[in-house]
């Protein structure tokens, strides 16, 4: 004869368990009063199941009932809010009343006779009363018969505060859904991820929030039609009241203003662009500043590990920071001519402008890749083929991944005095100061693969080919790179 079971038997473990909707029961014998065995268990086991199964039932059904409550109570507390913000500018002799009608209705002291619109302030005075008596007689003369608790709204419609308070609540309405800064905000980011580079899209995010939780110019719900030239005023007045550093401080502008142009752009956004958005006088201005300087880079390159040795040596030849090492791979190196052509990581897909630089690789270099028994895919992966950088989006956290970093921070023993962070800011200065000036920024923006910014810098495009042969071949005469120990012949 077969048993009804509503539960699994564990015999390992003396005990009943079952799972219903992501909820899982469980129950030893001992709990239930009955041997540890599955046949003396069995009933008192479906017993106490039925009885929870009742019990979380009953739970959630007056949880339902709560929330309705809860939201009825908040909808009439949003009500009371737009009607004591309202009064605050036009009215203010009626604050206090709703003031603390709001306050019985949060603490659930409602009774009955009051309501939202305020028990102080609805409530009608002597000189209401005489009117209302008045009117009941004017009625009773042209014998209209008046229906029971219809006097006082047919009062209120005849003196006007119906109307009056329609009028003010009409014209304070609450911002609708798609006119919402954070829905605009959003849609922006939202935007940016598809087209940005993950720690690109990152930064959106966290300056936009910033400027949301301390600039005190908007609120999520706040109208984005509001935005105008007062707005940027004091955007701009705050931003310089953190005193933030110039770099810092210019990418806020930077960001603020593309929040704004993409919210012109928009359809149902902002009608024309906010006056003086664009003036420079928002921006702070950069100061040069000595850039340090590193010496025997070489030597002290000679006393790391060998695999060191190799990101030092192609991130001076190539200009690479840690990002750039990570995507270098095998496809970007004609091994006809060893040359290696690439796009600074950071702005490849997000720029059309970025330049694609052509590098010389020098002999140690070339040495040291044909050493390399693989030539496909990733330059520098870990043993088990895994990129040694990456910066991906997991969920609304930006994720980066970086080795190069992590190894050179483990180093202990003699460990140099620069970092591979340092190594592109290195080479180009290198080149940047040429005794003779014969190398000039243009040479050092191009190595370090950032976009040109005039038409003379943008020249080198007609003989990129070897546009870089000669710095390169200067700043490997300058750093004394054939001393590099490689452990190849």
């Amino acid at each position: 004869m077969a048993y009804k079971e509503l539960m699994r038997f564990e015999m390992a473990h003396s005990r009943w368990k079952k799972m219903v909707r992501g909820h899982r029961y469980v129950v030893t014998c001992e709990e239930l009063g009955a041997p540890r065995t599955r046949d003396g268990s069995r009933q008192a086991a479906n017993e106490w199941f039925e009885a929870k199964l009742r019990e979380d039932q009953l739970k959630a059904e007056t949880i339902v009932v709560c929330n309705q409550e809860e939201e009825e109570r908040a909808r009439q507390v949003a009500y009371l809010d737009r009607k004591i913000a309202f009064a605050r500018e036009k009215v203010p002799e009626e604050v206090e009343g709703l003031e603390r009608a709001r306050l019985r209705l949060l603490r659930g002291w409602v009774v009955d006779g009051d309501s939202v619109d305020g028990p102080e302030v609805d409530q009608p005075d002597k000189n209401e009363e005489a009117d209302a008596a008045a009117l009941r007689s004017a009625l009773e003369l042209c014998n209209i018969d008046i229906p029971p608790g219809m006097l006082e709204h047919i009062h209120k419609m005849v003196s006007g505060r119906e109307a009056v308070w329609a009028d003010r609540l009409q014209n304070y309405r609450p911002t609708p859904d798609k006119f919402k800064i954070g829905n605009f905000l959003e849609d922006f980011l939202k935007e940016a991820r598809l087209k940005e580079k993950p720690s690109t899209a990152g930064e959106l995010r966290k300056y936009l929030n910033l400027f949301i939780r301390e600039a005190g110019i908007w609120t999520r719900d706040s109208d984005i039609r509001s935005v105008n030239s007062e707005t940027v005023k004091k955007f701009i007045s705050w931003l310089f009241s953190k005193k933030y550093t110039p770099a810092t401080h210019n990418k806020a502008v930077w960001f603020f203003r593309r929040f704004i142009k993409s919210a012109w752009e928009e359809d149902g956004g902002l009608e024309s662009l906010p006056r003086k958005l664009m003036q420079d006088s928002h921006l702070q201005l950069l100061k040069p500043k000595k850039v340090k300087q590193f010496n025997n880079i070489i030597k002290q390159t000679n006393h790391l590990p060998l695999k060191f040795r190799y990101w030092v040596l192609l991130a001076l030849n190539c200009g690479c920071s840690n990002a750039d090492l990570g995507n270098l791979t095998w496809d970007m190196i004609d091994i006809r001519t060893w040359r290696l052509t690439r796009k600074r990581v950071k702005t490849e897909t997000t720029d059309p402008k970025s330049p694609e630089v052509i590098y010389k690789l020098w002999p140690e270099t070339i040495r040291m890749l044909k050493t390399f028994p693989n030539r496909r895919g990733l330059i520098f992966q870990t043993k088990t083929g895994e990129p040694m950088y990456f910066c991906r989006f997991v969920g609304e956290r930006t994720v980066t991944k970086d080795l190069f970093a992590s190894y050179w921070q483990r180093l202990k023993n003699n460990k140099p005095s620069f970092s591979l962070g340092n190594i592109r800011s290195i080479g180009s200065s290198i080149i940047e100061n040429e005794p003779s000036h014969k190398y000039v920024q243009k040479h050092s923006i191009l190595y370090n693969g950032r976009m040109p910014n005039s038409i003379d810098e943008r020249s080198y495009l007609c003989n990129r080919l070897t546009f870089l042969d000669e710095p390169l071949d200067y700043l490997r005469k300058e750093l004394g790179v054939e001393k590099l120990k490689l452990g190849v012949s």
